[in-house]
């Protein structure tokens, strides 16, 4: 539970919420600064404890990095800005996004894909998870 997790795109903030509830406490939420205002209330309001980091400032150093329904839907240029900064920085990275979009994910992350699975909670997802490359 002491692990550094970073929800990237967290939206409203539901995941942030039940990592914390899961015993998680090291948890970075980022978003953009219109959407991370009503994560901060409904977060706040519920006594949950988070980092807030802009988009800007996202670094990708984390133990697990969490997208959820983003990164396909980001411009591919800023998908690949942040998938370097995970792959570069990132213990463990794992995505639930659409398939049927301009780009994968599995087209951008420059991490080895360690399992791919259909997403059990919506149709044309999946969920993928990445370690860095071994040396």
């Amino acid at each position: 539970s002491d692990i550094k997790i970073a929800d990237l795109g967290g939206g409203v903030g539901h995941l942030t919420y039940w990592l914390n509830k899961l015993g998680f406490t090291d948890i970075t939420y980022i978003d953009v600064p219109t959407v991370t205002i009503s994560a901060m209330y409904f977060l706040e309001t519920n006594g949950i404890s988070a980092k807030f980091v802009s988009t800007k400032d996202f670094d990708g150093d984390y133990d697990l990095v969490i997208n959820v329904d983003g990164l396909t839907q980001y411009s591919k240029e800023a998908a690949e800005s942040y998938t370097s900064k995970i792959t570069a920085n990132a213990k463990h990275f794992m995505s639930i996004n659409r398939e049927f979009d301009e780009f994968r994910v599995s087209d951008i992350c420059k991490m080895r894909r360690i399992s791919r699975n259909q997403f059990w909670l919506r149709r044309g997802y999946v969920e993928e998870d990445y370690v860095p490359e071994t040396k």
